[in-house]
């Protein structure tokens, strides 16, 4: 028979071990999403340098087009995949809901800036305002997934900024 003290520390050192997994996870996870956060912030000041290019008359609707083909889109499509292709810790399992908004959020962008795309190739404005619509979504769900995130991570010590 097991002595009650010898069942009190060994639950006491599962319950550490299981601890620190979840902060490694969590610091793993922070770690590992930084350099897709720094282009995404990267790509966010691009599209705004467009928008006000846009606004102010600097650039012409086939330039728009050209920067939106040759940069936005493929940009918005490789963080979507990179951030498909990170895997949350089991260790962490709170990590899965709130990643799986920054893909959704991430897919939608990117589908939103195709769309953009598309309706400045076709001039059309009904297509670009619902683009731009999908788009502004897209942002929320983004910003939504830093709320959610960013809870999970500080109750495990960690931080993604």
């Amino acid at each position: 028979m097991c002595h009650p003290m010898s069942a009190f520390v060994l639950f006491t050192a599962l319950a550490a071990c299981a601890t620190d997994s979840a902060e490694k996870a969590a610091e793993a996870y922070a770690h590992s999403m930084a350099p897709l956060l720094a282009d995404d912030d990267a790509l966010a000041r691009k599209q705004v340098a467009l928008a006000e290019g846009t606004t102010s008359g600097q650039l012409e609707a086939l330039d728009v087009a050209d920067r939106y083909n040759r940069e936005l889109v493929p940009e918005a499509g490789a963080l979507r995949d990179r951030a498909k292709a990170i895997e949350p810790d089991a260790a962490l399992p709170e990590l899965q809901a709130p990643h799986a908004l920054l893909v959704q959020a991430w897919t939608d962008r990117a589908a939103a800036y195709l769309a953009i795309l598309q309706a400045y190739r076709a001039d059309d404005l009904t297509a670009f305002d619902a683009a731009a619509k999908k788009n502004l979504d897209a942002k929320v769900t983004e910003e939504q997934y830093f709320d959610d995130v960013e809870k999970v991570l500080a109750a495990h010590g960690a931080t993604l900024r």
